[in-house]
């Protein structure tokens, strides 16, 4: 059973998406009924009397902003396109990861984008592989690299999106001991609402700043902290990893 102690925010339905998908994978959480809210995220009413469960997610701050302003500028473009009444498309676009992404030139990407797909509709079953530097004379922008359009049939759903590649960083111990003590800090507010306190760390992994390469060595290490148990839980592919802990 689940109780929302009130009407959550996007941030905390991600949040609290990563704490069931946890609940799923680990056979050791605790049974009873989880309360959605605050210092810490989650409470758990359990026969014992209550644990509670804080969230916090690894990500290169960088990227993850301009990953934002990629799925900005493509849900935009999808917008314009859906607004001329075009058949359903597959429209995945691949951006230059060298080229700066500003929010005033969303409207204007977006646009160059939703030019880019009613030019080259497929027939269906048909698909085009379009560059983006064909366009740039045109006054696209040098940062779309690369526009995947297809169209299996016309009854399938409209589906724009970010291609993603790059190379994968390793994860330090040193983030994962950021997480820990910036969390320690709030141990004393957790510990009034519940008895018992875990630490969950998630590596999200469905975008490139929300993935890392994780060493043994980093999985192995025992770190220092005040919390009950500390996790750090791989949603992609579900993985839990729990840490060693020490006071």
């Amino acid at each position: 059973m689940i109780e929302f102690m009130r009407s959550p925010t996007q941030n905390e339905r991600e949040q609290y998406s990563h704490i069931l998908r946890f609940k799923e994978s680990f056979f050791d959480f605790p049974e009873g009924i989880l309360c959605f809210d605050d210092t810490p995220d989650v409470l758990i009413k359990t026969l014992e009397g209550f644990w509670g469960v804080e969230h916090t997610r690894l990500y290169r701050v960088v990227l993850k902003e301009k990953e934002s302003l990629e799925q900005r500028i493509v849900g935009r473009a999808k917008e314009i396109y859906e607004s001329s009444g075009g058949p359903p498309l597959y429209v995945t676009v691949l951006f230059d990861s060298k080229t700066r992404l500003r929010v005033r030139d969303i409207d204007s990407i977006a646009a160059s984008l939703n030019g880019i797909a009613c030019r080259y509709i497929p027939t269906v079953g048909g698909s085009f592989v379009l560059e983006g530097w064909r366009f740039v004379s045109e006054g696209c922008s040098p940062s779309i690299q690369m526009v995947f359009i297809d169209r299996p049939d016309n009854s399938c759903e409209m589906f724009w999106g970010v291609g993603r590649g790059g190379a994968v960083p390793d994860l330090a111990s040193e983030q994962i001991i950021e997480r820990i003590r910036d969390k320690e800090t709030r141990l004393g507010k957790y510990l009034r609402k519940c008895s018992k306190i875990w630490l969950l760390i998630v590596e999200d992994g469905f975008t490139p700043s929300s993935y890392f390469v994780i060493s043994d060595e980093v999985k192995k290490q025992t770190y220092k902290s005040s919390f009950d148990r500390i996790f750090l839980f791989r949603n992609f592919s579900r993985e839990v990893i729990e840490l060693s802990v020490e006071p």
